[in-house]
């Protein structure tokens, strides 16, 4: 039997399958390349090692103390530090698309003894707390605005570090 409200709530959702596969191919990228930075900054096989085993939160400190211990301008350092922060915002929706999946929000109206329900919006929310109120969790307009910021922090960090291979190599 065709349903039309599950049909119409499959295509909503539908929406999020490739937004949330390229927030989490992105996010992967930027691991890897957390990784690699902390290689390319430490002198320290301990250091590198040690890195692998942390979590993202631990190893983005453990890289920011490497910045600041740097042989480079103050400049450099801040230019660094400035675009790694900027990854701490995102860490949040990371693990929030990663472990909720999008849902059909609704609001319930009682209306004179008679009991309604209203789909709202397709959203992500967390499902470690009561859920909120329609609108309240991550919209599918703010993941594709935070894949775009992550390009762009992505394509800074390599230039960041293809530079600063370059500055090492010809020391």
């Amino acid at each position: 039997m065709f349903d039309i409200a599950n049909e119409k709530e499959e295509r909503l959702r539908g929406a999020w399958y490739a937004p949330i596969g390229e927030y989490v191919l992105l996010f992967s990228n930027l691991e890897f390349t957390l990784s690699s930075w902390i290689g390319l900054l430490s002198t320290s096989r301990a250091t590198r090692n040690v890195g692998s085993k942390l979590k993202l939160a631990e190893r983005l400190e453990l890289l920011l103390d490497l910045v600041d211990e740097q042989q480079v301008d103050k400049k450099t350092k801040e230019k660094w530090r400035n675009e790694w922060l900027k990854i701490k915002p995102l860490t949040t929706t990371r693990n929030l698309i990663c472990h909720n999946p999008p849902i059909n929000n609704f609001s319930i109206v009682l209306n004179n003894g008679s009991v309604s329900i209203k789909p709202k919006t397709v959203e992500v929310l967390t499902l470690k707390k009561p859920i909120g109120e329609p609108g309240s969790g991550l919209s599918l307009a703010t993941l594709k605005k935070q894949i775009q910021t992550l390009r762009e922090i992505l394509i800074c960090l390599d230039e960041l570090e293809d530079e600063e291979n370059v500055r090492r190599s010809t020391q």
